[in-house]
């Protein structure tokens, strides 16, 4: 049996130990152990138990509509700057694709499907190599050899780090957004960090506004100084829903 690209493939792991699926325990996804949260998992059993039609039974919004509307009014961004995909791994493909006839710098090691990516999109992969040993890699090995002009010059990297665990501080990246011509920031285990705990929000027709964010370093609340830059942020790692495929 054909090993998996990806983490997360229980059925494949079960196959080869030989037992039930249910009787595996996964550490390869990077999933928060404590589960989907109640308050998920009751909104799912609201939208399955109400009248015809059935929420599944239909097409959905395919502008994601109500969803962009609510994560604008998160994070205090205009809802047009917002793309919703099937998982963070359709948007990787397509930042990809956007950066196709130019130079990607990528630190590494670096979650598998970066490079998959890039490759396929034909891109001029640079990598560059990034262990604890080495300090801060912020300065000392993004900026080592930057050329005046950032013209066809990419930036991708994951911020915390997988799988260093290294946490980028945001004073230090936000001197980096300038120096390339596009940055693609993974925030996929932002979450976990204390000070960027979700908030409760208030309801969709409500007109409120959300207050001051939590402390924390996404790089979120500065996009509309820095428009050259992506955040692509998951439901997957903190939330534990891999299976709804939202990024």
């Amino acid at each position: 049996m054909q090993r998996p690209q990806h983490g997360g493939n229980r059925a494949w792991g079960a196959a080869i130990a030989g037992c039930p699926a249910e009787a595996i325990l996964d550490f390869s996804a990077s999933l928060n152990p404590l589960g989907p949260p109640q308050s998920v998992l009751q909104a799912l059993a609201r939208a399955l138990s109400a009248p015809d039609p059935v929420v599944i039974s239909r097409y959905p919004d395919p502008d994601y509509r109500e969803l962009r509307a609510c994560l604008a009014r998160r994070w205090a961004v205009d809802p047009e700057w917002i793309f919703v995909g099937n998982g963070a791994a359709e948007l990787l493909t397509w930042a990809a694709r956007d950066a196709q006839g130019r130079e990607v710098w990528l630190p590494r090691p670096a979650f598998g499907d970066y490079e998959r990516a890039l490759r396929a999109a034909g891109v001029t992969l640079r990598g560059l190599d990034l262990w604890p040993s080495q300090g801060s890699p912020t300065l000392a090995l993004l900026q080592k050899g930057i050329r005046a002009d950032k013209t066809g010059r990419v930036l991708w990297l994951n911020n915390p780090h997988n799988p260093t665990g290294r946490l980028f501080l945001r004073q230090d990246l936000l001197p980096l957004l300038t120096q390339f011509e596009q940055v693609v920031v993974d925030e996929a285990f932002m979450d976990f960090l204390p000070g960027d705990a979700p908030q409760e929000l208030p309801p969709l027709d409500a007109g409120s506004e959300v207050g001051e964010l939590p402390r924390s370093q996404t790089l979120i609340p500065h996009l509309e100084a820095h428009p050259n830059t992506i955040v692509i942020r998951s439901l997957t790692k903190f939330f534990t829903l891999p299976g709804l495929r939202i990024g």
